[in-house]
């Protein structure tokens, strides 16, 4: 809806796949900003934005982000926030993962701090059931209209009986605050395993919530995935989410979220022996 050709839009790199597809279907400038630990950097944005950069959104994923699994600090929200009503852009606040904590609850979402200018989204299909393929979807009130329109022109609307079904689970406390720690503790079991099964090949930090490990190697990590996949284990190369050129060729993205304990050792083994083949 607010993206044409040409246009900046700012994302996290890397970035998630998915998102980046999207915004390219529509010929945006993408303006890819590092991150560590912490998210994404909201001071290099500052600085970009004084020499002139006028983003019409910045995209992000605060909370155990896809492919990288970092969580925006409170005071990059608060700064990002700050800029948004500074500048006028809007920040698409993708938030699917956050349920999914190993820890606390992860900070208070960017929306809280600039309501006028952040679009934020949320989902069922990483907590509840992929199958639904129902998210959701809160923006201020001058956007509505216009996302209403965009969305009937996409799909005419979502199925109303996967709509229902979503929201009476979402209600249902007696069901949900079980099945999240639930989900919770089987996740954080299985993101040990991996994070101790590949610490001696992948240099990668212990997952604190979400369902990726994101790792660097030694060996260049697209060209091995046609040995990987030929030996029983797959991953998404590092390459996959730069939005600068040539980054991330020795990182890759691994899931814990579908395996068991015995089959993460396997498959990290299959890894090990897929790397160690190119190398």
């Amino acid at each position: 809806m607010l993206v044409d050709a040409g246009d900046a839009v700012v994302v996290e790199d890397p970035v998630y796949l998915g998102a980046r597809q999207v915004f390219e279907a529509h010929g945006p400038h993408l303006v890819g900003l590092p991150t560590d630990t912490e998210g994404l950097d909201p001071d290099q944005l500052a600085a970009r934005l004084r020499g002139g950069l006028r983003p019409r959104l910045v995209y992000c994923v605060p909370n155990f982000s896809n492919p990288c699994g970092s969580t925006l600090s409170p005071a990059r929200r608060e700064v990002l926030a700050r800029l948004a009503r500074q500048y006028g852009f809007v920040i698409v606040e993708d938030d699917p993962y956050r349920p999914l904590h190993f820890g606390p609850c992860p900070p208070t979402p960017i929306a809280a701090a600039a309501p006028e200018h952040t679009v934020y989204l949320g989902s069922t299909s990483k907590f509840i059931a992929p199958g639904l393929r129902v998210g959701w979807l809160a923006a201020p009130a001058w956007m509505l209209d216009a996302l209403i329109a965009a969305k009937q022109s996409v799909d005419l609307h979502t199925a109303p009986l996967n709509q229902l079904i979503a929201a009476d689970l979402l209600g249902d406390d007696a069901f949900l605050v079980p099945h999240l720690e639930h989900v919770r503790s089987r996740y954080r079991e299985r993101a040990h395993i991996l994070y101790d099964a590949v610490g001696d090949f992948v240099e990668s930090r212990p997952p604190t919530g979400g369902m990726f490990l994101w790792g660097r190697t030694a060996t260049p990590t697209r060209p091995a995935l046609a040995h990987a996949v030929e030996g029983g284990v797959a991953y998404v190369p590092g390459a996959a989410f730069a939005v600068t050129p040539g980054a991330h060729r020795g990182h890759l993205r691994l899931s814990f979220a579908t395996l068991d304990g015995a089959e993460l050792l396997l498959a990290a083994a299959r890894l090990r022996s897929a790397l160690t083949t190119v190398s």
